[in-house]
């Protein structure tokens, strides 16, 4: 019986331990830092100064200024005086010539018969007036066609009539909260001005509600308004950098993209990788300055704008420095909740363990995006180490670009 009750004990501890060995990952935890460098950064780095970034460039998403198309975004604007603040280097807004993009003015849906209510409000929140809906005011009645296949709509009357799918547009990620919606655009076909084509998303529970109605057989009359126009703008790229000892060297950019259009203004895609690399740029900067870690020898540089747009002009205004780029950390959606998205974080490099990387090295993950496509290769050759990863707020994606030649 003591034999056994040993057995069983050592089988127990064997089990607990496996299951630590398990969670424990450390390859997560190398660095080429020594100790009293990386305590210095971990104890600079502030993850309510990233959130606080996070609340005033994305905390809520807002109908944009008309003042602001014909100067200066307010996220922009804001990143700037936060670069000026911190004393950070070659503090600027590089501007590019824009085009024009849709801006909602008004949008509003209500159902008038058999009830009143309010169904839908771009005043209430921007999202529930999808993306490139035009001008339009109607009353006319709601049909039910399912998914908006071939299939559901065999057989439907649907002429003059504001068809509910709840498919077409958009696909929302899992839904896991009652007042969910996605963001999405439509854009209507042609130069037919007459045309009004428009779209509403409403949260999970209440589209749940009326197809359940419609599909009982119930007749909904509703009352559509939209007011939207075009309105050119300039591409805005702020950026700074952190001077290195050696000014031969090749640098080193953090990049993340601060518009995902005009429109959306979203706190995780991507507000939160913007908030990251302005936080890593205090970091440093701060900790540098005063004495407490020494000058890196590359210049490291920093990189705010359009998703794509805006990063594909930069490079091509900046031939030199891409000739003397090494490597491009591009921070992307590091605030998504990896659980409720059915998401995981993934960090992948251009190479195996342990191997020579020739040129350029781009860090990229899954499923964040990578931008610019092509590398310029480069004769010098760069050992790739496992890196720390270490995380300033609930990181959770990053994505990479690639500099062309």
């Amino acid at each position: 019986m003591r034999t056994r009750h040993l057995f069983l004990t050592s089988l127990v501890l064997l089990v607990v331990s496996t299951g630590m060995i398990g969670q424990y990952t450390p390859w997560m935890y190398w660095t080429l830092l020594p100790e009293e460098i990386m305590a210095e950064i971990i104890g600079e780095t502030s993850g309510e100064t990233a959130w606080k970034t996070i609340m005033e460039t994305g905390g809520y998403n807002k109908d944009r200024l008309e003042d602001e198309y014909e100067s200066t975004f307010y996220e922009s604007q804001y990143i700037y005086e936060q670069l000026k603040k911190y004393g950070l280097p070659g503090a600027n807004i590089t501007r590019f010539p824009g085009g024009t993009v849709w801006d909602g003015i008004e949008g509003e849906l209500w159902e008038v018969n058999p009830s009143r209510q309010k169904m839908a409000s771009y005043l209430d929140n921007t999202a529930m007036l999808v993306r490139g809906s035009r001008n339009a005011d109607v009353k006319t009645e709601l049909i039910w066609v399912g998914q908006g296949q071939k299939k559901d709509l065999d057989g439907l009357d649907v002429k003059g009539k504001i068809v509910v799918t709840e498919g077409g547009v958009s696909q929302s990620r899992p839904a896991f909260d009652p007042l969910q919606i996605p963001w999405s655009g439509i854009r209507n076909r042609g130069n037919d001005e007459t045309v009004s084509g428009f779209a509403f998303y409403l949260p999970f529970r209440e589209g749940l509600f009326l197809k359940q109605r419609l599909l009982r057989g119930e007749k909904i009359t509703v009352e559509a308004r939209v007011r939207a126009e075009e309105r050119p703008y300039t591409l805005q790229c702020p950026e700074c950098f952190i001077p290195g000892t050696d000014p031969e060297a090749e640098e080193n950019i953090f990049s993340a993209h601060l518009f995902e259009g005009y429109v959306k203004q979203g706190a995780n895609d991507n507000k939160s990788g913007s908030a990251a690399i302005l936080e890593i740029a205090r970091t440093l900067h701060r900790l540098i300055e005063s004495g407490r870690i020494p000058r890196p020898r590359r210049t490291i540089r920093f990189l705010w704008g359009p998703e794509f747009s805006g990063t594909g002009p930069w490079v091509k205004a900046n031939r030199d420095l891409m000739d003397k780029t090494l490597c491009n950390i591009n921070l992307d959606m590091v605030g998504e909740w990896l659980s409720l998205n059915q998401a995981h974080f993934c960090l992948m490099r251009t190479t195996g363990n342990g191997s020579i990387v020739r040129g350029p090295v781009s860090l990229t993950a899954i499923p964040g995006e990578s931008s610019l496509p092509s590398v310029r290769t480069n004769p010098s050759s760069t050992a790739l180490k496992p890196i720390t990863e270490r995380r300033i707020m609930r990181c959770s994606m990053t994505g990479g670009f690639r500099f062309p030649g």
